[in-house]
Parts: structure tokens; C-alpha cells; sequence
């Protein structure tokens, strides 16, 4: 790893995330990282900005936010993310598609946490968990077919309330004006309206 420098500072503060809370969530900028693959080690040089998710005992997820979509992500694990950024009870819980969300959402004091990826629907021991500390649980995924999938999946299973950014069914490809989530929004349009957006949503499905 390596410290936070001005273009680190530039990209997470560009979403409405401080440095307070990259330290909270266990993020960490790499100059180096590792592949093993049987008794092979292979080092990559980390050109350009790459970040690591640690969640302790040696599990990490490797985030590459300006690589191309299928090599964004690295990881040796399946760790939920977020979850030791929550308190013990709340009103709201909201299980969002990825830690940049969540880590926004912490920035706003709204509870959250992810799944290990966007195709895998929350376990039943963790929403046990979740339904007994807080009251209120929504899912919050993007407008498209998969994030539509996980949405109505954890509605059916656990009778979660559905968050989405959308111009209407016809338009899925385009998010909410240019946004596909929570954290696009607020790169676009700055972290007040994206506070704004939320408790709109929110309280739309109360």
C-alpha cells in the first residue's frame, strides 16, 4: 500500500467520499499487489489508481476504477461489504450494489452494506441478522436487468422495499439524468442533490 495522494483525494472526493470515511471502510491505495496461482507469484505494478478493500484475515477485493469493466475487480474472497460500518440498530438499512455506494451512504448516516457482488442475493443468516437490528430494509440496485433480478429476489425472499435511479421502464440504459447509482449522481450533480435524491426515494416508499 501506499499514502493518499492529491489524485487519490481528487477521485473518492469527486464522488462525495472524504478520507475519513476510506479510512473507516478499511480502503487502502496500492503501488503493488500480488497474484498467486499454485507455487507462481506474479507482481503487478499498479499504473493506474487501484484501490484495496480489507476485511481482515488476509481477504482483500482489488478495485481498479479506470480499468475496463471486466478487470475493475480482483479479489481471493466473498466478504459482505460494509458491515462494520454499521451500527448495532436503526431505523433504516439499505443493501446497496457496491462499497462505493455504501461508503457514500455512510457519509450521509444512512446504514448500509453490499454483497459480494451484484449477482449474489444477500444470505438468509445475514438478513436474520439485519431484520433483527433494524426496521426498515431496502434493496438498491441499478435499473437494469440484473439489479431488476436482485430487487424483486430479495423483495420475494425477505420482503425488502426496492430503490432505483430511472426515467421509467424504456429508458433503463440511461439511470436518473446520466446516473446509473447513487454514487454517479453525486459525481454529477455534487453530495447535497445526492442526499436530496435519497431521502426523496426513501421516504417515496414509506
Amino acid at each position: 500500500s501506499r499514502p493518499f495522494d492529491h489524485k487519490d483525494k481528487e477521485y473518492w472526493s469527486s464522488l462525495g467520499i472524504s478520507s475519513s470515511t476510506l479510512e473507516k471502510g478499511q480502503v487502502k491505495a496500492l503501488r503493488k499487489y500480488w497474484i498467486l496461482s499454485g507455487k507462481d507469484v506474479m507482481a503487478v505494478n499498479c499504473r493506474n489508481l487501484t484501490y484495496c478493500y480489507c476485511f481482515g484475515g488476509y481477504k482483500y477485493k482489488i478495485y481498479q476504477p479506470f480499468n475496463p469493466p471486466k478487470f475493475k475487480f480482483i479479489t481471493n474472497c466473498n466478504e459482505y461489504q460494509g458491515l462494520s460500518l454499521l451500527p448495532d440498530k436503526g431505523d433504516i438499512l439499505i443493501i446497496e450494489k457496491s462499497y462505493k455506494d455504501v461508503l457514500l451512504l455512510y457519509e450521509f448516516g444512512l446504514p448500509s452494506f453490499s454483497p459480494p457482488s451484484e449477482s449474489v442475493i444477500v444470505s438468509e443468516q445475514i438478513m436474520s441478522e439485519m431484520k433483527s437490528r433494524f426496521q426498515k430494509i431496502y434493496t438498491f440496485s441499478d435499473y437494469d436487468n440484473q439489479g431488476i433480478h436482485f430487487a424483486r429476489e430479495m423483495r420475494k425472499r425477505y420482503q425488502t422495499k426496492p430503490l432505483f435511479l430511472s426515467e421509467g421502464i424504456w429508458k433503463r440504459k440511461q439511470g436518473y439524468k446520466g446516473a446509473k447509482d447513487i454514487s454517479d449522481y453525486s459525481f454529477l450533480y455534487g453530495k447535497p442533490e445526492a442526499l436530496s435524491i435519497m431521502k426523496e426515494l426513501i421516504n417515496g416508499k414509506n
